[in-house]
C-alpha cells in the first residue's frame, strides 16, 4: 500500500472508499467487539483521515489527559 499523505486510513464519499472502510472497521470489530469504539481508536491515533460529508458521525471527543 503506498501512502498517498492522507494517512494511514483514509474514507471519504466515494462509494469504493466507503465499501473498504465499512469492510475493515467490520473486520477489526469483529475481533474487538466493538465497531464504533475502534473508529473512535483509529481517530485518536491518527490513524484515520474521515473525509465523509454525507451521514457524518458524531465527532469523537477528545482524549485530553491532565
Amino acid at each position: 500500500m503506498r501512502n498517498r499523505g492522507h494517512g494511514y486510513i483514509f474514507v471519504d464519499d466515494q462509494p469504493e472508499n466507503r465499501s473498504d472502510y465499512d469492510q475493515l472497521l467490520t473486520k477489526v470489530s469483529a475481533y474487538f467487539e466493538a465497531k464504533r469504539a475502534v473508529e473512535i481508536k483509529f481517530k485518536r491515533l491518527g490513524m484515520l483521515t474521515d473525509m465523509r460529508k454525507r451521514n457524518q458521525k458524531q465527532p469523537v471527543p477528545s482524549c485530553s489527559k491532565p
